[in-house]
């Protein structure tokens, strides 16, 4: 019985010492949102390692531009997810990827191409998102192309022809029509194969006092928790499937 009281002792004492953390993400499908449970996969993901690696997160959902800015002015400690890119890279740390997510053409059923390679798509009327990294090949190309402000703006397009198809994360769009176009639900299509696949990354300001530390600590409990099966249990929990590297 001592020793009993003596192990939860310790564990309440380990609780209370952990050091808080605050992570920022954004509204994106299933991946992140207030009104998903546990505010969407992502959060729900890190939070999970995070006080596996011993923090007390809290996670605060809020305008992309806003978390990023947080990021660097060390505001808040880390971001949940940035795709990593050489620019990114100027002002960010990056951990272990936590996904690879693909970027393809989607459009509605009823459109008659013969496949997702961009040249299959020449000439058509492509939305893409305003600020989205890596579209160089849909700027650069043979495109009508409309830069939309919104997710919610490029579903609507796709819906009432305007746009012949968007480019964006898929897996992403498709939480984004269950969540508030349910009338598209088996009415669009996402085409392959998959344009490019970007890597989803935690990221932590370059000037960040603890950036090693946390890094680490981070970086050690996502691959404990990968082996214990957590993906699996969070795909299912939020309904959405990504691609991770499993070792």
């Amino acid at each position: 019985m001592i020793r009993l009281f003596a192990f939860f002792l310790f564990l309440a004492l380990v609780s209370a010492n952990a050091e808080p953390i605050k992570v920022c993400y954004l509204e994106w499908g299933k991946q992140g949102g207030k009104h998903l449970p546990n505010q969407g996969f992502n959060p729900d993901l890190f939070t999970h390692i995070l006080k596996e690696a011993g923090y007390t997160p809290s996670v605060d959902i809020m305008l992309w531009k806003r978390c990023l800015l947080h990021v660097q002015k060390g505001s808040y400690d880390m971001v949940a997810g940035l795709w990593i890119d050489k620019n990114n890279k100027k002002t960010y740390e990056f951990f272990n990827p936590v996904t690879y997510d693909e970027i393809s053409f989607m459009s509605l059923n009823s459109l008659n191409v013969k496949s997702g390679k961009l040249e299959d798509f020449s000439g058509k009327t492509i939305a893409i998102l305003r600020g989205a990294g890596n579209m160089h090949m849909i700027k650069n190309g043979n495109f009508n192309v409309k830069i939309l402000t919104s997710d919610d703006q490029m579903i609507k397009q796709l819906q009432y022809g305007r746009v012949d198809a968007v480019v964006s994360n898929t897996a992403h769009l498709l939480g984004v029509i269950v969540d508030r176009f349910p009338e598209l639900i088996g009415k669009t299509k996402v085409w392959k194969p998959a344009l490019q696949t970007n890597i989803s990354a935690p990221a932590i300001s370059i000037n960040h006092p603890k950036k090693d530390e946390i890094k680490q600590r981070f970086n050690i409990a996502h691959k404990k928790l990968i082996k214990q099966g957590l993906y699996e249990k969070l795909f299912k929990k939020h309904n959405i499937v990504l691609k991770y590297k499993k070792d």
